[in-house]
């Protein structure tokens, strides 16, 4: 391709995504609400927290793991899907994942699941290495086996909030939930 009609395909793709709408912050409302369910989420994970049940079997925490390991896999599919079809397409020239250059940026909806993709990359391996710790140590009990599912839990309505809306406060408080949930699994791994 010619640098002629790479900037002709770069213009024709550029006047083809549509205007980006104005950002405009969340406001009190959308804060207060997120801090409403923030508290609930407080009082459900000192729920499972503090919650007796029989020691289970190593395999039950392979349950919030698949979980996670699916969810990567998922946004991984939808990130390798959604950037072949634009390209595909035609609505972005392959030259952008060449260079990686703002002037060749694909729409939002494109780069979202790469994006959350990056994110599940991150954090979530404290998780993976936190379940490992639990069944090599033989600190397993069923509170962790709880905090690993609603670890996971969480990590799904982040994926699902950065992909399908990218609602801030949607996503931020699935992340600090998350967060929260896998500090609280660290303490009782490490206090034992």
């Amino acid at each position: 391709m010619t640098d002629t009609s790479l900037a002709a395909a770069t213009r024709d793709s550029a006047a083809q995504q549509p205007e980006a709408a104005a950002f405009s912050p969340p406001g009190l409302r959308e804060y207060a609400g997120l801090t409403v369910c923030l508290v609930a989420y407080g009082i459900l994970l000192t729920w499972a927290a503090t919650r007796s049940g029989p020691v289970p079997q190593p395999e039950a925490i392979l349950g919030p793991v698949a979980l996670q390991l699916g969810l990567t896999a998922a946004v991984w599919l939808l990130m390798v899907g959604f950037r072949n079809y634009s390209v595909l397409s035609g609505l972005i020239s392959g030259e952008y994942f060449r260079a990686y250059q703002a002037l060749h940026a694909p729409p939002d909806w494109v780069e979202r699941p790469a994006r959350a993709f990056n994110n599940l990359m991150q954090v979530p391996t404290l998780f993976y290495l936190a379940c490992l710790f639990l069944v090599l140590f033989e600190r397993l009990d069923h509170q962790a086996v709880l905090l690993g599912w609603i670890y996971a839990s969480t990590r799904l309505l982040h994926a699902v909030a950065y992909i399908g809306w990218n609602y801030l406060p949607a996503r931020f408080g699935a992340w600090l939930a998350s967060c929260v949930c896998l500090i609280v699994l660290w303490v009782r791994l490490l206090l034992g």
